[in-house]
């Protein structure tokens, strides 16, 4: 049986620990991209509502307060990505 080191299991380790890191940060990344297409979709169907003669103005808040919403959510999934990412940039530049 081969002798394996403390060092190869703690690289072993380390490069598992980059591979998971880089695993949540390209996740991340889709969350983000979802939720920016959504935003996106939501503040399209406002201007095309708003352009709109005669809409109800209660369905134009409604989907002003849904892209609202929306924004936030994309904002915060861009957020969580970019941490992701400095996690997974910083560890594998520490290997």
């Amino acid at each position: 049986m081969a002798y394996v080191g403390h060092h190869e299991i703690q690289q072993t380790v380390v490069s598992n620990e980059v591979s998971n890191l880089e695993q949540v940060w390209i996740e991340a990344e889709a969350r983000a991209d979802r939720a920016k297409y959504r935003a996106n979709q939501a503040q399209q169907a406002i201007a095309e509502l708003s352009s709109l003669a005669g809409r109800n103005n209660g369905e134009v808040t409604l989907l002003v307060s849904e892209a609202e919403r929306l924004v936030a959510r994309r904002d915060k999934a861009e957020q969580e990505a970019v941490a992701a990412f400095d996690r997974f940039w910083k560890a594998k530049s520490d290997t």
